[in-house]
């Protein structure tokens, strides 16, 4: 479980978290994570929070990913992603839609379920 941890991480440690996994992760093990999008991160209204953050000493938004489900690929893993807001990722406490799957500039965030 690496839920909220990457976006805390830079890249090459991101990278070299998954590569720790390899050893540990036998066939069939699965990880869950979530990943704000890159393009979320570039967002001008994300800066408010990073700097809301940093206020209370916390350095966010080192990381993310466009495309978690490549990143973990890269890593051996099978990746099912979701957004907030889709019927498999809501659990009744996200009260927006979710984000149009064809805009490209809309920032989002990722639920990932790998598989080994």
């Amino acid at each position: 479980m690496a839920e909220g941890l990457l976006g805390y991480l830079e890249e090459p440690k991101v990278h070299r978290l998954f590569e720790a996994l390899d050893p540990l992760a036998a066939s069939g093990s699965f990880l869950l994570t979530d990943v704000s999008g890159q393009s979320a991160l570039n967002e001008p209204s994300f800066n408010f929070w990073l700097q809301r953050m940093a206020t209370n000493g916390i350095i966010g938004g080192r990381f993310g990913a466009d495309d978690p489900a490549a990143l973990l690929a890269a890593h051996g893993w099978g990746a099912v992603v979701s957004e907030y807001g889709d019927p498999d990722a809501n659990f009744g406490r996200w009260p927006w839609p979710p984000v149009d799957r064809n805009d490209p500039s809309a920032a989002r965030s990722y639920l990932i379920v790998g598989k080994r």
